[in-house]
């Protein structure tokens, strides 16, 4: 007797699926599970070239630097990314407009040797690096626990720093444990220290940093640029 052989899922259908994933990152700030296969194939559909992806663009990728991750996501869209940046700067200046909230601007951190060093003040990081997290965790070269681990606290801060200051009760943006990412045969930027806040101490090769935040609304309003761009 032949088995019945289970059609594999159309194109449609992972559309759905991601969809329905990225609803839940807006609603409720909850990065469930979701195959890096189907996401990769809804990114494809929406014009992304993983094939152009080379052994430095990959291990950018897997990277929290915001300059080392940039090859990467050429060698992927292309110029595409460049028109999300674009259209970033437009969606800041709209929900600062619309909602009457102005959003945290990025300030140094508190390790680093040269503390006099000026901050970028940048107010689009978390929202372009979004982009950066879900198509470095399609590409394989970033893991799902490290995935999950920065773009949760991306959604979780967001959504505290949008409440007024009375209904926060106490509640404090978090800060996550990364690599160092210290280039071979350069050194490290930062100063080995212990924890401002709970006085523990950072371990040897690792820096303590607070991911850039995107609001509550943000996935659902950049996967519909995203997809409706891609698809173009």
């Amino acid at each position: 007797m032949n088995e019945t052989i289970k059609p594999a899922e159309s194109i449609e259908q992972k559309r759905e699926v991601v969809k329905g994933w990225i609803e839940e990152l807006s609603s409720k700030q909850k990065v469930g599970e979701i195959s890096s296969d189907v996401l990769r194939d809804v990114l494809e559909d929406c014009k992304a070239n993983f094939k152009e992806l080379r052994e430095k663009g990959k291990k950018g990728l897997s990277m929290i630097n915001e300059k080392k991750r940039k090859l990467g996501m050429k060698e992927v869209w292309g110029d595409k990314f460049k028109e999300y940046r674009d259209w970033v700067e437009t969606y800041i200046i709209d929900y600062e407009t619309r909602t009457g909230n102005k959003l945290p601007i990025s300030i140094n951190k508190f390790d680093i040797k040269n503390e006099d060093r000026k901050p970028s003040e940048r107010k689009d990081k978390g929202m372009l690096n979004f982009f950066v997290d879900i198509t470095a965790y399609a590409s394989g070269d970033l893991s799902f626990v490290d995935f999950k681990e920065l773009l949760q606290v991306r959604l979780e801060n967001g959504l505290i720093q949008e409440l007024p200051e009375e209904k926060r009760k106490g509640r404090k943006t978090r800060r996550i444990l990364w690599d160092d990412e210290i280039e071979e045969g350069k050194e490290s930027y930062l100063i080995k220290k212990t924890d401002p806040e709970t006085g523990k101490e950072i371990p040897e090769g690792k820096q303590l940093l607070r991911p850039a935040s995107v609001p509550p609304e943000f996935p659902v309003k950049a996967w519909e640029w995203i997809t409706q761009n891609g698809l173009k």
